[in-house]
């Protein structure tokens, strides 16, 4: 609700907040591959309801002007900004979880992670997409042709079964790489571990191509550096920044906080 209102200064009814969560359920599913022909077309039918309450908005019809001075088709760039804004802006497991689990790190020691936060918000931010996800999943949906089980060098296993639609979420295991993340031992634990001084924080995979590739980029359709990486990279790390801001003062208030890191 406040997404739209602070991007596209539109109000949400509660009908619209009910249709928004139906978006979600379909297109999580549709998105990682194993949705429905009916699943997808709602989605798009849901994308459609929510761009055109854009279009009749404030801001709808000079969007579409300033497309046309550009030489763009202005109602399916925004239906594209939309599409970024529901899904990647406000669609769980993405950003809401990332904001609920950043915000539950900080409160099981209050003292210690808002004295780190406010040191180095960036940092802090940056270390907890790294370990709460938040942007593209990097995903790929499968159903195996026989059954097998991977076991990792963690000493983590998984089976797949034949026949069985999975996920496969490499980005997530990326991002506790000891290779990359384990400091100097390679060590498994600290790769875990929720630590915003550690080094590689911008070659982390949670959004699909490495953070330092994408910045890169001019613009989020890719570059040769960063070719394909999630539409909503910078989007989801402003209102992470902007919702921990908001709420941290009251998780614990300034000059309560230990100076001690």
């Amino acid at each position: 609700v406040n997404l739209f209102k602070h991007a596209f200064n539109v109000d949400l009814t509660s009908d619209d907040l009910d249709k928004l969560h139906e978006f979600h359920m379909a297109a999580l599913p549709t998105a990682g591959g194993l949705g429905t022909e009916a699943g997808g077309k709602r989605c798009g039918e849901l994308l459609k309801f929510f761009t055109q309450k854009v279009l009749n908005g404030p801001l709808g019809p000079k969007f579409l002007e300033e497309g046309q001075k550009r030489g763009l088709d202005g109602e399916a760039k925004l239906k594209e900004l939309v599409w970024v804004a529901v899904f990647a802006g406000v669609g769980p497991p993405g950003l809401s979880n990332l904001i609920l689990n950043t915000l539950l790190q900080i409160r099981s020691n209050p003292n210690s992670y808002a004295a780190m936060y406010r040191k180095d918000p960036t940092s802090f931010l940056m270390e907890a997409t790294r370990l709460f996800e938040g942007g593209g999943f990097g995903m790929s949906a499968v159903v195996p042709s026989k059954t097998f089980t991977h076991t990792l060098s963690t000493g983590f296993s998984q089976t797949e079964h034949q026949g069985a639609p999975s996920f496969v979420v490499w980005n997530n295991l990326a991002n506790r790489d000891p290779a990359i993340f384990g400091g100097p031992a390679k060590d498994h634990a600290y790769a875990s571990k929720f630590d915003p001084a550690r080094e590689n924080l911008e070659r982390q995979l949670t959004f699909i191509a490495e953070l330092q590739d994408i910045k890169k980029c001019p613009n989020i359709t890719g570059c040769e550096a960063a070719p394909r990486f999630c539409p909503g990279t910078f989007l989801v790390q402003r209102i992470l920044r902007q919702a921990v801001d908001f709420i941290i003062d009251e998780l614990v208030p300034v000059g309560k906080a230990s100076d001690e890191m």
